[in-house]
């Protein structure tokens, strides 16, 4: 929100530099952790036991805000005191707490944690953080004064070192713990008992229409081809690969391999988050045709409007027997859902969501390598809960 004079206020403009902050350092995380490597970041057990115990289940939800707002903040500015809540708060480096996490935090955790933190749309309104400053004075009053002190200890820690890098330190360790809790959060999605195509294909738009670095598009393609096997029973199973990682890393021929009963690849599906460009459709026929896979898909989320020389390629590559298809996600959902009929509009919705969340946490209990997920395509029923890996 801007002041009349057309300049943003203090507390918007500390939140906004909050989120690019929180962006890069959890594409980190996420990538450290998704290669392979979960060990912690700090070394002081004290300290990741409090960290943890914040995020429990059992722990009040306003306390799962708690340590991501304040440390992101500090990092931001460090000039800020991590212990302040209120910009009233009697200290140096007092600041607004409560718009940093209802304008950062709160977000992120809709659309990148699914609500794992809880879903409050304004955490530091609640009693717990309703107090200038987070210190151990105040632990009477509090209903687990236990918890708040290890609140207290996070942060006294990170002002008593004084030191950006250990900052850092502390607050990657906290979203290392959040990628954690993700392994044991079961999200239900409620899907209603009828749907309509329209209503499907306006909520794809919708759904992609948010970035989220490809995940979404990727997740609904997935969701259409594991239909198309279920539905139509020309391939038995539909594997797709992480974002975050390259299809050669994981060894597949694209995003998502359609494989028959034999197990053998019978369609391979790239999905872009942007027009398919020429360049795009040369370097995955490399990869194809070494696998002797003759059916190739490309997928745009973003445009129905062919990059220049694409068609003339896919016209030359069908001359020598390779079948290249460019599709817009959309004009190759609405004759897949329409011929598949209602009961499979309904379960595109679950089928893209549990894909969405099983990949987006795909190296914490996982059996195996962690590297894709596989879907049979042998039942029609479409679920409504799913739990990250499990």
């Amino acid at each position: 929100m801007a002041t009349r004079k057309g300049k943003a206020k203090p507390e918007e403009v500390l939140a906004a530099k909050c989120k690019v902050t929180l962006d890069r350092h959890w594409a980190e995380v996420r990538q450290r952790a998704e290669s392979g490597d979960t060990s912690d970041y700090l070394t002081d057990p004290h300290l990741i036991e409090a960290i943890r115990a914040s995020l429990a289940d059992s722990a009040n939800k306003t306390y799962h805000y708690v340590l991501i707002t304040q440390l992101v903040s500090k990092i931001t500015s460090p000039k800020l005191n991590a212990c302040s809540l209120q910009e009233r708060a009697e200290v140096e480096g007092s600041f607004d707490a409560r718009t940093v996490c209802r304008k950062t935090i709160v977000p992120f955790d809709r659309a990148q944690l699914d609500g794992a933190l809880g879903r409050s749309p304004d955490p530091y309104v609640n009693n717990p953080v309703r107090v200038p400053l987070l210190i151990k004075d105040d632990r009477g009053s509090k209903s687990d004064p236990g918890m708040w002190d290890k609140l207290c200890d996070v942060v006294d820690s990170v002002e008593e070192a004084d030191d950006e890098e250990f900052t850092e330190t502390v607050f990657r360790q906290v979203l290392l713990e959040i990628y954690r809790k993700l392994g044991s959060t079961v999200i239900r999605y409620d899907v209603p008992l009828r749907v309509s195509l329209a209503q499907v294909v306006n909520a794809i738009e919708e759904f992609i229409r948010e970035p989220s670095g490809g995940d979404r598009p990727l997740a609904l393609a997935a969701a259409l081809f594991e239909i198309v096997g279920r539905y139509f029973k020309i391939f038995a199973r539909v594997t797709r690969g992480r974002i975050t990682a390259s299809d050669e890393a994981l060894g597949q021929a694209a995003d998502i391999e359609c494989s028959d009963s034999q197990g053998k690849v019978a369609v391979a599906v790239e999905v872009k988050d942007r027009a398919v460009t020429i360049s795009d459709v040369e370097e995955k026929l490399g990869t194809t045709r070494g696998k002797g896979i003759k059916e190739v898909f490309f997928v745009s989320a973003r445009t129905t409007k062919q990059a220049e020389g694409v068609p003339e390629r896919v016209a030359r590559e069908f001359a020598a027997g390779q079948n290249l298809h460019v599709f817009n996600l959309i004009e190759l959902a609405r004759p897949v859902l329409a011929l598949a009929g209602e009961a499979a509009a309904r379960s595109s919705w679950s089928l893209s969501e549990r894909s969405l969340t099983r990949t987006r946490i795909p190296d914490i209990g996982w059996r195996g390598k962690g590297s894709c997920r596989t879907y049979p395509t042998t039942s029609p029923r479409a679920s409504t809960a799913v739990a990250g890996p499990q």
